[in-house]
């Protein structure tokens, strides 16, 4: 709503973040305006919420879907979550995991994800899904060519299985705040 909208401009001046806010009339779809929105103005970054004003279980709803697989830049994909044990004024991402397959797009990806925890000041888990020994070389190799360049300590852990469910399961059972992932 309108009220909303002048809500979030506010905090947003208030916490000196440039912005721009537009609504739109258009009878197009949510994914197609944001995507033209990001294209018209050179977006870096879409910050979108997992799921929108239904209730679903699945892991994110079809706009924010749309989003990700047709966005000209990064997406950052938001989930609820509770942030009641977090100190106030603390980065909102501490833990990151940030999952590889050791392609170009997971390195472009692992590059990013390194930065962020840098700025941080977060801990990194890196983690590879599949054959043991082909992890084995993966991480290493991005350990050595992307962790140790950015100046974050990482560990590794490799899993097998379906790769999705098992970065999903990391991210759930040990807490992680942030999953970074490349995607092509």
């Amino acid at each position: 709503t309108a009220t909303d909208l002048d809500a979030l401009a506010e905090r947003l001046t208030r916490l000196g973040i440039e912005h721009e806010i537009r609504q739109s009339t258009q009878a197009i779809s949510p994914a197609e305006e944001i995507l033209q929105a990001a294209t018209d103005v050179g977006a870096d970054l879409i910050v979108i919420g997992s799921v929108g004003l239904a209730t679903s279980d699945q892991l994110f709803g079809s706009v924010p879907r749309r989003v990700v697989t047709h966005a000209p830049c990064d997406v950052l994909l938001t989930r609820p979550r509770n942030l009641s044990n977090r100190e106030p004024g603390t980065a909102p991402y501490r833990r990151l995991l940030i999952a590889t397959d050791g392609s170009s797009t997971a390195d472009r990806a692992a590059r990013k994800g390194y930065a962020l925890a840098h700025r941080l000041e977060a801990s990194v888990t890196l983690v590879f899904v599949g054959h043991p020994k082909t992890g084995e070389l993966v991480l290493q190799d991005t350990v050595a060519s992307i962790g140790q360049e950015s100046g974050v300590t990482s560990a590794t852990e490799t899993r097998t299985g379906d790769a999705a469910r098992e970065i999903v399961n990391a991210a759930a059972v040990e807490g992680y705040d942030l999953v970074v992932i490349g995607g092509g």
